[in-house]
């Protein structure tokens, strides 16, 4: 079977176990990392996620490239990781690495204007000169853990130096307890950035009154700056999650309950960027997120919980028109080595600019937001 040089960083926060059977066939193509922890980590206390060696599951190979962390991004030239962890004092923050796991260092912790709370959910801007993400307010009723980056509360987004020297607000949420925002995400010629808000407080048992956000990204004697804001609900008062834009700038890509009108029924969605034609690109009454376009905009991966009884997620992959849907992993499957004894939650990837490579995560605790970061490659006959 002749692999093509493709690795996808999954961050695997595994709530379950990732356990690896013995014997199976080495990535001889995969890269070598030669780091996968780093001092300030929260150790994963699950005994659970073991995944020691590097395996193979059909047309996927896996391995571990941070024993903790959520989210992360290649930067344009392939040479760095950005990815949020979370440290032993409970909270995330932004590291920037080689792509072996070596010359790590965090970014968030610096002297650089920033609350010193949570921070997570790195974007790179194409230039490389920038990182975007979502942290916490400095000051803010309550505890943090509703500005957990996956949950959102509490926090704005900010963009720093991508060696975090300087970073500068770039928008400024109520704050109040229902007021979230995450993912951001820019366009790949970097004019544009996007992420999902909650604009106003959810319907009793509901997850509405989110909203796609999109504003031109520019550059000031005062730092960067966003302008010219757009707001979206394509289908009304709902649910959104957006995952950036297609390649070519045309889409916006992201999920919603709008049609479904359940949380755990979410189906993803593609749109013009005016927030015309909106299409769903998944369908049926199982639970899909997180999906990210190919560099080359001709797939989708994205996490769902279709074939799995015990409610966890698994990466899929598809053609960008919703088409030739496959499964990747079987983390929630029986009889797999990488099936996990307990649900697990698939997260977002971003795949690296060579369309060979990309980044993406696990959960095994959806409440605490905790998991490790793998590296997978993939099989060319799936691209």
């Amino acid at each position: 079977m002749k692999f093509k040089k493709i690795t996808v960083t999954l961050f695997s926060s595994l709530s379950s176990a990732l356990c690896f059977s013995l014997g199976l066939q080495a990535l001889a193509e995969a890269p070598t990392i030669l780091q996968n922890s780093v001092p300030q980590a929260l150790t994963p206390v699950t005994k659970a996620v073991v995944l020691s060696d590097r395996v193979t599951d059909g047309h996927v190979k896996l391995q571990i490239f941070r024993q903790q962390g959520e989210l992360a991004a290649y930067s344009k030239d392939g040479q760095s990781i950005a990815y949020d962890c979370k440290h032993k004092d409970g909270y995330y923050n932004i590291h920037v690495c080689n792509p072996d796991g070596t010359q790590d260092r965090c970014l968030t912790t610096i002297d650089n204007g920033l609350p010193h709370r949570h921070a997570g959910s790195p974007t790179w801007h194409p230039s490389m000169k920038y990182i975007a993400f979502a942290a916490e307010k400095a000051v803010h009723e309550g505890g943090s853990i509703e500005a957990i980056p996956g949950f959102g509360g509490r926090s704005d987004l900010w963009v720093m130096l991508a060696d975090g020297t300087k970073a500068w607000p770039l928008t400024n949420t109520p704050n109040v307890k229902w007021s979230r925002v995450i993912i951001p995400q820019f366009s790949h010629d970097g004019s544009k950035l996007t992420w999902a808000e909650q604009i106003r407080p959810s319907k009793f048992a509901r997850a509405d009154g989110w909203s796609i956000k999109v504003a031109d990204f520019v550059e000031t004697n005062q730092g960067p700056r966003l302008q010219n804001m757009h707001t979206f609900e394509p289908g009304g008062s709902a649910f959104y999650e957006t995952y950036g834009l297609s390649p070519d700038g045309t889409k916006i890509i992201f999920c919603s309950d709008c049609r479904t009108h359940g949380f755990f029924h979410q189906q993803i969605f593609d749109m013009d960027l005016n927030g015309s034609n909106m299409r769903m690109l998944t369908d049926g009454k199982n639970y899909h997120e997180h999906a990210s376009y190919s560099p080359d905009g001709r797939h989708i991966i994205w996490m769902t919980s279709d074939g799995n009884r015990n409610a966890g997620t698994d990466w899929w992959i598809m053609n960008a028109d919703g088409s030739n849907k496959r499964r990747l992993t079987h983390f929630n499957l029986r009889g797999y080595p990488e099936s996990c004894p307990r649900p697990v939650f698939a997260v977002l990837v971003g795949w690296a600019p060579n369309g060979a490579e990309c980044l993406g995560g696990v959960q095994y605790s959806l409440i605490k937001q905790e998991g490790r970061l793998i590296h997978m490659s993939l099989d060319e006959s799936l691209l």
